[in-house]
């Protein structure tokens, strides 16, 4: 089993890490994604959907925490996340036809979208390791 390390930043404030991703195949575009265990599904601000033009595939609930109902969200297509390692792609956790949700925050936060359980569960063994700053990511490869 190969270990691979993909380099990520971790926020004092909030206590989080943050990786970087490629998506689609576009190598000359990266974007700024929260590691979240919690998340069932990748998400990415409006915008970024919109810039891929990803296509809507269906609807499902989606349950907040401390929300009082769930709502509706859409499913968009997303063909091709790749996790930057020193500056090249790293495809150990490609998935094909990923289905993707959008997600609203602030924009000063400076994150594009948060990175799922859906992308980290293709992975046999996921580390988050804060003490080197890294997502560790284990492979067949």
């Amino acid at each position: 089993m190969a270990e691979h390390r993909v380099p990520a930043e971790l926020s004092t404030d909030y206590g989080v890490l943050f990786v970087e991703a490629m998506l689609n195949g576009q190598r000359d575009l990266s974007y700024r994604l929260l590691v979240d265990t919690g998340a069932t599904y990748t998400a990415f601000l409006p915008e970024v959907i919109r810039e891929f033009q990803l296509p809507a595939l269906r609807s499902t609930p989606r349950i907040a925490s401390g929300a009082p109902q769930a709502t509706e969200t859409t499913l968009y297509g997303l063909n091709i996340l790749w996790l930057v390692l020193r500056r090249s792609p790293l495809q150990v956790l490609e998935s094909e036809n990923l289905e993707v949700t959008d997600v609203e925050w602030p924009r000063s936060l400076g994150v594009h979208g948060l990175l799922g359980m859906d992308v980290l569960k293709l992975s046999p063994r996921v580390c988050l390791n804060f003490e080197d700053f890294a997502l560790e990511v284990h492979t067949d490869l």
